[in-house]
C-alpha cells in the first residue's frame, strides 16, 4: 500500500520533473530559432542573449536539489522566472507575431500541477499580464480581438487543467483514505484474531484447573482434609479468575455499544484499593506495599468498576515484574482529586510501545509478554472506566527499570454526575418543593 506523500515532498518531486521538461523546452526553442531563423529581426541580439541565459538557468534548475523546506520558495521563484523568460523570448522573437506564445499556456498548466488550483491560476494570471505587456510595447494596432482570444485561452486552459488536477487529486485522496481504512481494518482483524486466541487460552487455563479439581473432589478417594481444602481454594480462585475474564468480555461489548455506565455512589477509595491489594497478595503471594492516606478518602464513584480498574493495572505490574520484586501502591489526595499510583521494578516499556499501551488488544511484542500471557484488553478497560469518572490514567516507564501508572479522578461528583444523582434520588419530589437534597 502506498504511503501518503507529504505536500512538500510531492512539490519537490513535481519541481524535479518540471526542471527536466524546462530544459527540454529551452533546448527545443533555441534549436528551432537558431536553425530556422538565425539572427533575423531587429531584436536578434536580445534573442541570442535570452538563448544563452535560458540554457544556463534551465541547467541550474536541473542540478539544484532544494530541501523540503525550500521546495515552495524555489518553485515560486522558478515560476516567476519562467514567465519572465517566456515574455522576453516572445518579445525578442516578434512580439505578437512570435510563434512561441503557447509557452504561456504550458506554463499555466505546469503551475496548476505544481501548486493546485488557487495559486496555480494566480501564476497563470501573471503570465497573461506579462504577455499583454509585451504586446503593448509594440502597440495594439492590428492585433485587436486576437490578443484577447490568446489571453482568454490562458484562463480557459487554466480552468480545464484545474478541473483535471483537482479530480486527480481527489481520486488520489480517496485511494489513500481507502488504503488507510483497509490497513486499519486488517490491523484490527489481526488484533481481534490475536485476542480470540489469547482469550481462548486464558479461559482454558482456569477451566482446566476447575475441571481437574472438581473431578478429584468427586472421587473422594484418599484425600486428606488439607488436600480437600486446597482443592476447594483452587476452585474458588480459578472460578473468580474465570468470572473476571467473562466480565472483561462483557465490558468490551458494553464499551462498543456505549452502555458501560458507572453506578455512582459515595465510597471510601482507601478501602476499595486495600481490598484489591489484599486479594492480590493472597492469590499471587507477591510483596505488594500499600501506602494509604492518613485517613479515609471519600469519593463519588462506582466502587466496583474503580476497584476493577485498579486491579487490572496492579495485575499488569505483577505480570511484568520479577517474582522477588516489590510493587508499590500509593493513594494520594488533594482538595479536588484522588490519585492511585502503582509502581513496579519490572521490565519497563519502551517509547514506541508506550504510545499503544492503552490501545485495545495491544500487547508488547516480546517473548516475555507471550510467556506471561494476557488478553490485551485490561488496560484499555481500565482507561475507559477512569475516563467515565472524569479522570485520567497515564504511565511513565524506562526499559529495565520498571513502570509507574497513575490513576486520577475527581473526589466530588461532576456537574453531569450531580444532575444524574439528583434526578435518580428518591428525594427528587422534596427537591421540587424547594428542599435541597444532599448527595452524601
Amino acid at each position: 500500500m502506498s504511503p501518503t506523500v507529504p505536500a512538500s515532498e510531492r512539490l519537490r518531486r513535481t519541481e524535479r520533473v518540471i526542471s527536466f521538461v524546462r530544459l527540454a523546452v529551452v533546448l527545443f526553442n533555441v534549436a528551432t530559432y537558431q536553425l530556422l531563423a538565425p539572427g533575423t529581426g531587429e531584436r536578434a541580439g536580445l534573442a541570442d542573449a535570452v538563448c544563452f541565459v535560458a540554457v544556463i538557468y534551465a541547467l541550474a534548475t536541473v542540478f539544484y536539489k532544494p530541501s523540503r523546506e525550500q521546495s515552495l520558495a524555489v518553485a515560486l521563484t522558478n515560476t516567476v522566472l519562467d514567465n519572465v523568460f517566456i515574455g522576453l523570448w516572445i518579445y525578442a522573437t516578434g512580439g505578437f507575431a512570435s510563434p512561441y506564445y503557447p509557452l504561456f499556456y504550458a506554463e499555466t498548466a505546469a503551475s496548476i500541477g505544481r501548486f493546485g488550483v488557487v495559486l496555480g491560476n494566480l501564476t497563470g494570471m501573471l503570465g497573461a499580464v506579462i504577455y499583454a505587456a509585451v504586446v503593448a510595447i509594440d502597440g495594439f494596432d492590428g492585433v485587436g480581438y486576437r490578443l484577447w482570444v490568446r489571453v482568454g485561452y490562458i484562463f480557459l486552459i487554466g480552468a480545464w487543467v484545474s478541473y483535471v488536477v483537482e479530480s486527480a487529486r481527489r481520486s488520489e485522496r480517496e485511494v489513500a483514505e481507502a488504503e488507510r481504512e483497509t490497513a486499519a481494518y486488517i490491523e484490527l482483524d489481526k488484533l481481534r484474531s490475536t485476542f480470540v486466541t489469547n482469550i481462548s487460552h486464558e479461559l482454558r487455563t482456569p477451566l482446566t484447573a476447575i475441571r481437574g479439581a472438581a473431578a478429584t473432589l468427586a472421587r473422594k478417594s484418599g484425600l486428606t482434609a488439607q488436600e480437600e481444602s486446597t482443592l476447594v481454594e483452587m476452585l474458588d480462585r480459578q472460578s473468580a479468575r474465570l468470572s473476571e475474564l467473562v466480565q472483561d468480555i462483557i465490558d468490551i461489548g458494553l464499551v462498543d455499544q456505549g452502555r458501560l455506565v458507572p453506578r455512582m455512589d459515595w465510597c471510601e477509595i482507601d478501602v476499595i484499593v486495600g481490598d484489591v491489594v489484599g486479594e492480590r497478595r493472597m492469590t499471587s503471594g507477591r510483596r505488594i506495599d500499600l501506602l494509604p492516606p492518613r485517613g479515609p478518602v471519600r469519593v463519588y464513584c462506582d466502587g466496583d468498576k474503580i476497584g476493577n480498574a485498579v486491579a487490572k493495572v496492579l495485575d499488569n505490574a505483577l505480570k511484568f515484574s520479577p517474582d522477588d520484586s516489590r510493587v508499590e501502591v500509593k493513594i494520594e489526595e488533594d482538595q479536588k482529586m484522588v490519585a492511585v499510583s502503582i509502581s513496579d521494578d519490572g521490565v519497563g516499556i519502551d517509547a514506541e510501545q508506550m504510545k499503544q499501551i492503552f490501545d485495545r488488544f495491544h500487547q508488547a511484542d516480546s517473548s516475555h509478554t507471550r510467556r506471561v500471557g494476557g488478553t490485551g484488553i485490561g488496560l484499555s478497560i481500565a482507561k475507559t472506566v477512569v475516563e467515565l469518572h472524569g479522570g485520567t490514567i497515564d504511565a511513565t516507564s524506562e526499559p529495565g527499570r520498571g513502570s509507574r501508572f497513575s490513576i486520577r479522578f475527581p473526589k466530588e461528583p461532576t456537574d453531569l454526575q450531580l444532575r444524574r444523582l439528583i434526578t435518580d434520588s428518591p428525594s427528587v419530589e422534596t427537591a421540587d418543593r424547594g428542599t435541597e437534597p444532599h448527595p452524601g
